[in-house]
């Protein structure tokens, strides 16, 4: 009976431990938008989850993504003519700081940046200190791009960040 009750409580732990990193990890989509252009005049750009592009240089994508809304929201690694660039993206990030949480949301915002050809970059969320303010407590939430692919977090190189836009002030 000892036993059993061993091996049940090593299984249910095991599922738990499995549902719980299964939550963590985004699924992440592939998507090409035009499969004539060679490579090597092609940019990659990973996009965050919290990130939801509907237009690329106006050009309507919102098939990249599943109909049933935030939720499912994948991560997308998107392929794209390098030069400039317009997104027009709506945004829902959550920030944790303490026992509370930050909401940043908004709507058709446009994200404009020129992407060269054959490099990798990554569109995310990124909190820093605020420099603008003396209280080292107040910081600022931005969206950013990335030199290189960054799935999980943003990067501690500083030197990694292309450009930034501040999206709010927590």
């Amino acid at each position: 009976m000892k036993v059993e009750k061993k091996l049940f409580g090593l299984l249910l732990l095991a599922v738990l431990l499995f549902s719980f990193t299964s939550c963590l990890s985004q699924p992440t989509r592939s998507r090409t938008l035009d499969n004539e252009i060679p490579k090597e005049q092609t940019a990659t750009v990973f996009i965050n989850y919290s990130i939801k592009v509907k237009e690329y240089n106006g050009i309507n994508v919102e098939s990249w993504y599943p109909k049933s809304g935030w939720s499912l929201a994948p991560n997308i690694r998107a392929t794209i003519p390098a030069g400039d660039a317009e997104f027009l993206l709506d945004y829902d990030h959550w920030i944790g700081r303490g026992n509370y949480y930050y909401v940043f949301k908004n709507e058709d915002v446009i994200l404009k940046y020129k992407f060269e050809a054959g490099r990798q970059y990554t569109i995310g969320f990124n909190s820093k200190r605020n420099e603008d303010t003396s209280s080292r407590f107040r910081r600022v939430a931005t969206i950013e791009v990335w030199d290189g692919i960054y799935k999980d977090r943003s990067p501690r190189d500083p030197n990694k960040i292309l450009a930034s836009w501040i999206i709010g002030e927590y």
